[in-house]
C-alpha cells in the first residue's frame, strides 16, 4: 500500500512554530518527552480528514478534532495574525486563518488526490474545501454550507440551504477521498449499535461512533476478532434484541455461558478491537 503523504511540514499550529516530518512509512512512531508537541502534530495531520467527518458526525464540533478552549489556542503562542499551514509533499493543504471581525476561525482544505469520476463530471475539480468555525466550536451552520472547487478558472459554490445540498451519496464519493481519517480512541464507549442514513461497513472518525456494525458486517475483521478475544476465553455476542456488543464467556461447569458488557473488558483489548477496525 502506497503512503498518504512521505513529508508534513507544520506551521504556528498550537505549539509546533515551525515542524517537518520527513521519510514518513506506512506506520510512524512518534517518541518524546511529555508536552513536547507529538499529540499536536496528529491533530494537525488529523485536519486534512476535515471533509470526511464533518460528513459523517453528529455533533460536529472542531473540539472533537483539537484539545482547545478558544479558537486563538490553535495559533502557535496564539500569534492569530500570521496563519497555520500543514502541507504535505504530495500537495494536500490544510490552511487556517483567524477572522478577527467574526470571531472565526476559517478552515481550507485542499485535497489533489482524485476522486470518483460521477463527482468530477459533476464538479470539475481540484478539491478546496471550506469550514468556518464559530467561538463555540461549531462549523459551518446546516442553512449555509459552503464548499469551494478550484479549476483552471477558480469558481465557488455556495449552498444557503439544505435542499441545495448535493445528496449523501454525492457527497459522500467526493469528500471521502480525504485518506486522513483521524482516529481518537473514546474516554466513554457507548455499546449500542448507531444505524441510520450514514450506515457504513467503515468506521467512521473521529471516535468510531459505528464500530459495533464494522465489526458485524465485517466477517474478516469479525474473525480476526473471535481469534483475538479466544486467547482470554472470550466470544463476541451479537445482542440483536438490544441491538449492543456483549462479551461470552464459558463457565468451566458444564455449559453455561455468562455475559458481560463490553465494556467491562480491559481498556487495553478494548484499544486493540478499536484500531483494528480502524485499519481494516
Amino acid at each position: 500500500m502506497a503512503n498518504f503523504f512521505n513529508s508534513v511540514r507544520i506551521t504556528n499550529f498550537k505549539s509546533l512554530k515551525d515542524v517537518t516530518l520527513s521519510d514518513c512509512k506506512r506506520i510512524n512512531l512518534l517518541i518524546g518527552k511529555p508536552n513536547v508537541g507529538k499529540s499536536n502534530i496528529l491533530e494537525a495531520i488529523g485536519l486534512l480528514g476535515l471533509p470526511y467527518y464533518k460528513q459523517y458526525t453528529a455533533t460536529k464540533k472542531i473540539t472533537q478534532f483539537v484539545r482547545i478552549e478558544n479558537l486563538a489556542e490553535l495559533f502557535y503562542d496564539g500569534n492569530v495574525d500570521e496563519e497555520i499551514n500543514i502541507i504535505t509533499d504530495n500537495g494536500s493543504i490544510c490552511k487556517i486563518d483567524y477572522e478577527p471581525d467574526k470571531g472565526t476561525a476559517k478552515f481550507t482544505i485542499i485535497l489533489p488526490e482524485k476522486v470518483d469520476q460521477e463527482f468530477l463530471e459533476k464538479y470539475p475539480t481540484k478539491e478546496k474545501y471550506v469550514i468556518v468555525v464559530d467561538q463555540k466550536f461549531n462549523p459551518s451552520s446546516t442553512n449555509k454550507i459552503e464548499f469551494e472547487f478550484t479549476t483552471d478558472t477558480e469558481r465557488k459554490i455556495t449552498y444557503l440551504s439544505s435542499s441545495n445540498i448535493p445528496d449523501s451519496e454525492t457527497k459522500i464519493k467526493g469528500f471521502k477521498k480525504s485518506r486522513v481519517k483521524f482516529f481518537k480512541f473514546p474516554q466513554v464507549f457507548v455499546s449500542k449499535i448507531q444505524r441510520g442514513s450514514n450506515f457504513s461497513r467503515d468506521l467512521r472518525p473521529p471516535n468510531g461512533f459505528n464500530l459495533l456494525e464494522v465489526i458485524e458486517y465485517n466477517k474478516s475483521l469479525e474473525n480476526e476478532l473471535t481469534s483475538l478475544l479466544s486467547e482470554y476465553g472470550l466470544r463476541l455476542l451479537f445482542d440483536k434484541t438490544n441491538h449492543s456488543l456483549r462479551i461470552m464467556k464459558a463457565l468451566k461447569e458444564g455449559s453455561t455461558m455468562v455475559s458481560f458488557p463490553y465494556s467491562s473488558i480491559a481498556d487495553t483489548l478494548q484499544r486493540v478491537i478499536f484500531f483494528k477496525a480502524a485499519r481494516s
